[in-house]
């Protein structure tokens, strides 16, 4: 693996997007929920199943939501690292089977979350090859509305590309894990799409609070947690229905240890559907949150019903509670050729990350949501000569009419 560190954040002596080095498997990120409940009981604290079971159902409801509030606030000051591998498999018989040729790509996440504002850097590989193809560094300020994105190719490793937008660069791969932990708390786009609105996420579980089924299985000492509800991902003429269920752990702070999520649609007539199911295959505690340190995802649709997307999770270091400011701030490294779309302009950075004056260029076509230009004022000076000229010709129309008239009487 690439034992290069990120140097997006370093001084300009560095010259380099990237060197992170893989941490050791030290502290683990673990998943869920600071959980209590027993009455007045300490954050994350597991309970027996029995005393869950045996509890009215407005109170195992106020349990979980108690739950899954928890693990947001305990996700706004993070940092991990993670792996996510990506691959098909070929679907036969509702089992996996082989693995699609040239299908598997690896991505490692390093990951600094601070309240709304993240930095995230992504070393993408492919065939399994030693060293990233690609390396992306992206950074957003939530109170500034911007983003800020840095990108290296194998392949033009003597560029550097940067951008500044209101919006995510499509070319960052979003991070599984953080999703899993918060949502679409890296989404940007104005309408609030997620690229992979997986069911288990906490803020979606919480909007949907009345909707909950929760029923105890003591065959396992397992609580499950079932809900419909309608997709507020597209327009509301189409029939819409998401079913979500949950494998709740009551010993491990209610921390869900596999799910089921089925989304299905018609448009203009056309069925389609996708699902996913996810496992946690190991786990631990993290600041007592239990955390997964494992965890696996299967999702296939319509589109390609033959075939499974395995996405395979191993987080490999977690911080909780030690994020700073400077750790979500990322610099432009000396000759960045950068794209601000937010002030219409493109240029190439100094060895303080700043714009050289002498390369500053205006952006053309910029779609006016994504940039802040100024908008010429109108020539009112052409306006008031335009209307002088048409009030001179209607004055002299009309003094040709009156010498018509005399002449013909």
């Amino acid at each position: 693996m690439c034992t290069k560190r990120w140097a997006a954040d370093e001084k300009a002596d560095k010259m380099r997007l990237l060197e992170v080095p893989f941490m050791n498997c030290r502290v683990i990120l673990s998943c869920l929920f600071c959980v209590a409940f027993v009455e007045h009981a300490s954050c994350a604290e597991s309970m027996a199943y029995e005393r869950f079971a045996s509890a009215d159902i407005s109170y195992q409801r106020d349990v979980l939501v108690k739950a899954f509030e928890e693990r947001v606030l305990h996700a706004k000051n993070l940092y991990y690292r993670c792996t996510v591998t990506l691959e098909v498999r070929k679907n036969e018989g509702g089992k996996e089977s082989e693995t699609i040729e040239n299908s598997k790509v690896e991505n490692v996440y390093s990951h600094w979350q601070l309240s709304d504002n993240y930095r995230m850097n992504i070393e993408i590989y492919r065939a399994w090859s030693h060293d990233p193809i690609q390396l992306i560094g992206v950074s957003r300020n939530a109170r500034e509305g911007f983003t800020k994105n840095i990108f290296r190719a194998k392949e033009i490793e003597d560029r550097i590309f940067g951008r500044i937008d209101t919006k995510l660069d499509p070319i960052v791969e979003f991070n599984l894990f953080t999703f899993w932990l918060q949502g679409g708390g890296m989404d940007t786009t104005d309408n609030d799409v997620p690229h992979e609105p997986y069911p288990y996420l906490f803020p979606h579980l919480l909007a949907n609070v009345e909707k909950w089924n929760i029923v105890c299985l003591p065959e396992n000492e397992m609580v499950q947690l079932f809900f419909k509800s309608d997709s507020k991902y597209y327009p509301v003429e189409n029939s819409i229905e998401e079913r979500t269920t949950l494998m709740l752990a009551p010993d491990k702070g209610f921390m869900p240890v596999k799910g089921h999520y089925h989304h299905s649609m018609t448009f203009g007539g056309v069925k389609g559907w996708r699902e996913a199911n996810f496992f946690v295959e190991e786990s631990q505690p993290v600041s007592n949150v239990w955390m997964p340190v494992s965890l696996k995802i299967v999702s296939q649709s319509v589109a390609i019903p033959d075939k499974f997307s395995i996405k395979k999770v191993k987080i490999s270091d977690m911080i909780h509670g030690n994020v700073t400011e400077s750790d979500i701030f990322l610099e432009f490294p000396e000759g960045t050729e950068v794209t601000d779309a937010i002030n219409g302009i493109a240029y190439k950075t100094d060895t303080k990350g700043e714009p050289i004056q002498s390369t500053i260029e205006p952006l053309y076509g910029l779609d006016p949501s994504h940039a802040r230009l100024q908008v010429p004022k109108p020539d009112r000076t052409i306006n008031w000569m335009l209307i002088a000229v048409g009030v001179v010709m209607i004055l002299v129309a009309l003094y040709m009419l009156l010498q018509k008239r005399r002449n013909a009487s």
